[in-house]
Parts: structure tokens; sequence; C-alpha cells
């Protein structure tokens, strides 16, 4: 991870946990200090600077990191006061000349919207939707001069503290939800071919397809189902299931019910299981079955959740039963 966004992972954590063993000059928001603050800060380290005089040594720098290297070249500052000394010259460097970008500042600032949007503090969405807009001209027009679009991305990754992937699925999925469904397509689509996982990103293709083309979408689904039968990732197929409940047809419902049941692990996990087929038998209006998941939830309603889940268990062959498989 590089080094700005080590630093804002460091302070989201900390929001988080403040029993975290960190400096205050590590988990400082420096967004909120003011100019005075920070070139006092700066002072104490013999670097005295005002506006005039930083923007003279940042027109000859490409970016934040080589500056702050310039003030702490030739010195014997300990690593730690390196990178106090870098967090204040990034923050004046995103003050005082913000026309030049460099993929840190960049990133920091998608870093920046992120967590508004993620603590439900973001004002405007504008900001933010400018953000993603503009990540996605920086891969698109990188790409087309002759750039890898795995590799790039990952090095976009690296400079961010969140994870982008899990956001850009999360906030597409929001925006279903929401019914902004053009907004939504035009998301997916510009960020589809960077993402490492793909499935992911073909899930929400499904939901969007269910909207406009309900055949192409079950055709999606049955080929997804194909695609990730032997896919161990629980989170997928539980996500998988969920689309199901409504939208799919029993047979697909029940092969990703078993794929899903040789790979639980916990309590909590075969809870979450059941929920789901709970849900669906309510859809189908067969109360029922719905009424025997219930039971079967409410029966081990004093187990602990994070406790070993045995493949063995009854209640997997009973689960199977009511599915007829």
């Amino acid at each position: 991870m590089e080094r700005r966004a080590l630093y804002n992972s460091l302070r989201m954590h900390y929001m988080q946990d403040s029993d975290i063993d960190a400096e205050p000059w590590q988990v400082t928001d420096y967004r909120r200090e003011s100019i005075s603050s920070l070139t006092e800060q700066l002072s104490s380290f013999n670097i005295n600077l005002d506006r005039q005089s930083f923007v003279a040594y940042a027109d000859t720098y490409d970016s934040p990191e080589a500056l702050a290297d310039e003030f702490y070249e030739d010195t014997e500052f300990e690593p730690e006061i390196e990178d106090y000394i870098y967090l204040i010259v990034f923050e004046l460097w995103r003050r005082f000349v913000p026309e030049k970008q460099t993929m840190s500042l960049f990133c920091d600032e998608l870093d920046y919207q992120i967590n508004l949007y993620d603590q439900d503090k973001i004002e405007s969405f504008e900001p933010l939707e400018d953000a993603l807009a503009n990540l996605q001209y920086l891969l698109n027009e990188q790409v087309d001069q002759g750039a890898n679009p795995m590799e790039l991305f990952e090095n976009i990754k690296n400079s961010c503290a969140n994870d982008l992937e899990n956001f850009l699925y999360d906030f597409i999925s929001l925006q279903i939800e929401n019914e902004n469904l053009l907004y939504a397509t035009e998301v997916l689509e510009g960020f589809h071919d960077y993402v490492d996982d793909p499935k992911w990103f073909a899930l929400l293709k499904a939901r969007l397809l269910i909207a406009s083309d309900p055949e192409e979408a079950s055709d999606l689904m049955d080929h997804l189902l194909e695609l990730t039968s032997s896919d161990d990732d629980i989170d997928f197929h539980m996500e998988f299931l969920t689309l199901l409940v409504q939208e799919g047809e029993k047979q697909s419902f029940v092969r990703v019910l078993n794929t899903i049941l040789s790979l639980i692990e916990t309590e909590e996990e075969f809870i979450e299981l059941l929920e789901l087929c709970e849900d669906y038998f309510h859809c189908l209006d067969e109360e029922k079955n719905e009424n025997r998941i219930q039971k079967i939830i409410s029966s081990r309603s004093d187990f602990d959740i994070e406790r070993k889940f045995k493949a063995a268990d009854s209640h997997v062959s009973e689960l199977q039963h009511i599915f007829g498989s």
C-alpha cells in the first residue's frame, strides 16, 4: 500500500477502534488543520514555508512525495518523522497546487469521498460521482495509451485505503436498489473490464437485466451458475442465492443451496442460509415450507453463531428434504 493510503487506512481503523496504538500525528485529519497549524508543525523541524515559497518549491517537483524527500534529504530524521513531514507536505500540496495532480492525490480524494459515503456523512453525491467519473476517464486514457488494464487498476487499488472493488459493488448495488438503473449501468460498464473478480459484476448485470430483459437475465444466471459451480467463495454464493430468492427457478436455487451447504463452516453462515430459504418460500407463498424453515431457525436460537458447523448436522438433511433434493 502506498504511504498516503497506509496512513488513511490507519486513521480509518483508529476511527473504528481508538484503542489502536497510534501516535496523534499518524491519525490526524489534516484536511481539518489550518494552514497556520500545518506550517507551524513544519517549522518545528526547521522547515519554514509560506504559500509563496511552497508553490515555488512545488513548481520544480512532480509530486508531494518528491518534495517531501527534498525536505529531509541529508537529514538525520527518524523514518517516523519523515512520514510526519510527508503528511503535512501532502496536505499543503493538495491545497496550494491542486492543479498538479498525482496518483496519490487522486486516490486520496477518492478515499475521502468513499469514507464520507460509508459514514453516511455525504452531503452531495456529486463529488463522489465526479471522482468515479475521473477514475474511469483515467483508466480508459491509460489503457488507450497501451497500459495493461488489470495492472493499472491494481496500482490504483494499492494507492487507496478502501477496498475499491467492494465499494464499487456496493455502490452499484445501491443504485439498482434505488432504481437509478441508467447510472448503475454506466458505472458497471465503466469498470467491468478492470476488476479482478468479474463474477460479482456479472451478478449486478443480471440484476439490471431482470428489469429490462428477463430472458437475457435468466441466460446470464444459468451461464454464471455453470462458471461458478466449483467456486469456494461462500459470500458470492450467498449473494447469488439472494438474487435467486425472487428471480430464480427452483432447480437453480437448489443447486446453489447445495453448493453453499458444502462450504458452510459456522453456525452464523447456516442461519443466513436458512433465512434465505425462508424468504424463498415466502416469495412463493408456500406458507407450510416457510413455517418448517422458521421452526429450524427457532430450534437453533440458543446456539453460538461462531460455533463450528458440522456437515452431518441433522437439519441439513431436513432442509434438503424440504426442497426435495
